[in-house]
């Protein structure tokens, strides 16, 4: 005889796969929600239901199962149309748009706002390829979706989609975030107000000061624009992209140098990192030398992953002030959020969400570290 407590957990062990199947086939029909919204089609689709249920019925091998079975596969159809119609009827949704996007911190930040201001939404992200980028904007223009971030590469690429773009993002050239409004798509730069925020949080005041810049990319022409409206009296662009020089249409009031050349640069304020050197997975890797950032006051990387990259251990060590992207990743969220809903939520739910974000990111970039070296060896 079988012993109770085994069968027990031989069922506890079935039960949990069930359950976990059951969570991907909702995430599944969330999906198909969203689908036959922007379609305009019905959720109700009788031929659909007869044929998913006579299929999996098929499967069965001891037939004496088959109505019980039959009665179950009903009840999953009837509670995820159930959960279709509440998930489109009831949820504001938003969204990110990008490449690759498997490590984004974006729903984490959005899932606690909506908890902190008790707001019924939902923030997926939405992988998709360059081509499909007009078609993609089209769709969700049409569902559900008050507005959606949009990350690298698509910043640039993203523009000649929308209908209205804001003062900021039309002078850095590149917006992250897009409202849907009336049938319009608005384009805004909300990464302009969150690399704000990390000034005025840590109190740098660049007003009549000199600051460098690494990188010349889009992220750099917000900083750019973000130091010249703050005041900043002078600003080097530090590049390796050749072409970089004939860029002074973007960066008209810069001085553009190459990275060979920086013996040049003596006794400035802040110095911001704007280029993808430092980041996971390539931790061991500097913009600069460490005894470059003696001529600093403040160093700035808008790196969060990992929390203290090599290039702000030099700035430590060398015993200036520094800051990481995180608070401006948040920030530039919340600036979004208050966007979309046309709304006010304050710098203090932003340092809510930078404090608790804070305990549980190094943890989950963790987690992902391990998930990557165990494929690594596969």
């Amino acid at each position: 005889m079988f012993e109770i407590q085994e069968l027990r957990c031989e069922i506890d062990d079935i039960d949990k796969e069930i359950s976990e199947l059951i969570e991907k086939r909702m995430n599944i029909v969330k999906k198909v929600a969203l689908h036959k919204k922007s379609k305009d089609v019905a959720l109700l689709d009788g031929k659909r239901e007869k044929e998913v249920l006579n299929k999996n019925l098929e499967y069965i091998n001891n037939k004496e199962f088959t109505s019980y079975i039959s009665e179950i596969f009903i009840k999953i159809m009837e509670e995820s149309k159930k959960y279709q119609d509440y998930f489109i009827k009831n949820k504001s949704l938003y969204g990110l748009i990008g490449e690759k996007l498997a490590h984004s911190l974006s729903p984490d930040i959005h899932e606690l706002i909506f908890k902190e201001k008790s707001m019924n939404g939902n923030y997926e992200i939405l992988e998709i390829s360059k081509e499909n980028i007009s078609k993609v904007l089209n769709e969700l223009n049409k569902t559900s979706f008050k507005g959606v971030n949009v990350t690298i590469p698509y910043k640039v690429d993203i523009m000649k989609y929308i209908n209205e773009i804001s003062e900021e993002a039309r002078k850095i050239g590149a917006v992250n975030t897009i409202k849907f409004y009336n049938g319009k798509t608005i384009g805004y730069n909300t990464d302009y107000f969150g690399f704000k925020k990390i000034l005025e949080k840590w109190h740098i005041d660049v007003k009549g000061k000199k600051a460098v810049v690494l990188g010349s990319g889009g992220a750099a022409t917000m900083v750019y624009y973000c130091l010249l409206k703050k005041g900043v009296d002078e600003i080097t662009i530090v590049t390796r992209d050749k072409k970089a020089q004939h860029k002074k249409d973007v960066f008209p009031k810069a001085h553009i140098l190459e990275y060979e050349n920086l013996d040049e640069l003596k006794d400035k304020y802040i110095i911001v990192n704007t280029t993808p050197c430092g980041m996971y997975p390539n931790i061991n890797e500097a913009p600069v030398p460490m005894e470059f950032l003696g001529n600093f006051k403040w160093a700035v990387d808008l790196i969060y992953n990992p929390e203290e990259t090599l290039f702000l251990k030099y700035a430590r060590e060398k015993g200036i002030s520094y800051v990481n992207g995180l608070y401006m990743l948040v920030a530039q969220a919340v600036a979004a959020e208050e966007i979309w809903n046309e709304t006010i939520l304050g710098e203090e739910l932003v340092d809510r969400i930078y404090e608790s974000l804070k305990e549980n990111i190094n943890l989950k970039f963790k987690m992902y570290s391990e998930i990557s070296n165990q494929y690594h060896h596969i």
